[in-house]
């Protein structure tokens, strides 16, 4: 576990994976919640990353994997607010290889896995932003959309484009430190064409510590997108 934690800090989720992988093994069939949140992690992040360098099979696979653990935690610890939002991160990334049906039935158990982790620790940042990404999305569907899921596939979570940045906005008043927050509320307000507050919260995201190998890709990202803005002219100042 110790190895793994090492790895997983310094950005190697793969690394970190096998030490893990190693720690279930000597467990002889016990998962304490530790090593399993660790090895849910895990997967999640390597889900990220494969989807990132267009590696969809591996991504997919990760994140089934990632969802199966997140479920034992759940039935093993149901009053844990952490093992609720890991549920629900991990479900919200595997909709995204699903299709009609079975991706609105994921989307409403993204809504009730974030709202029973905020019910269980409303000072838990994290859930907060699982719940203002899905109302982002869901926010951002065109009314043919919109109708077209309500006919075939049944009703969709209610959610409009404040809710979401409400959400992101408590978790970033509950923990700052985080980087993940701060791109998602960069996205929003510049997907509303709000430049001004996206850039600020691009610039708050470059001065904070990466916590894992997404920040780091979303720190890059981010980067890039100051420089060519800055180069177009724009308000992008470093």
């Amino acid at each position: 576990m110790a190895l793994g934690d090492s790895l997983y800090a310094r950005y190697d989720p793969l690394g970190a994976l096998d030490r893990y992988s190693e720690a279930e093994r000597l467990s002889e069939g016990r998962l304490p919640f530790a090593l399993a949140r660790a090895l849910a992690r895990c997967h999640y992040d390597i889900g990220l990353d494969a989807l990132a360098e267009r590696g969809a099979g591996s991504a997919e696979d990760h994140f089934k994997e990632a969802v199966s653990l997140s479920e034992r935690l759940v039935a093993s610890f149901p009053d844990s607010a952490q093992a609720h939002f890991l549920l629900a991160a991990t479900l919200g990334n595997l909709a995204q290889f699903k299709g009609g049906k079975e991706r609105i039935a994921l989307a409403r158990e993204v809504e009730r896995q974030s709202r029973t982790a905020i019910e269980l620790d409303p000072d838990f940042a994290y859930p907060y932003v699982a719940l203002g990404i899905l109302y982002r999305e869901l926010a951002g569907l065109s009314w043919v959309e919109q109708t077209w899921a309500h006919l075939f596939y049944g009703e969709l979570p209610k959610a409009t484009i404040d809710d979401a940045l409400a959400l992101l906005c408590r978790a970033a008043e509950l923990d700052p430190l985080i980087p993940f927050v701060q791109h998602e509320l960069a996205t929003t307000y510049l997907r509303l064409g709000d430049t001004e507050r996206g850039l600020l919260h691009l610039r708050q995201l470059l001065v904070l510590k990466p916590q894992t190998s997404q920040d780091i890709r979303n720190q890059t990202n981010a980067r890039l997108l100051l420089q060519h803005m800055a180069a177009s002219g724009l308000n992008a100042q470093d």
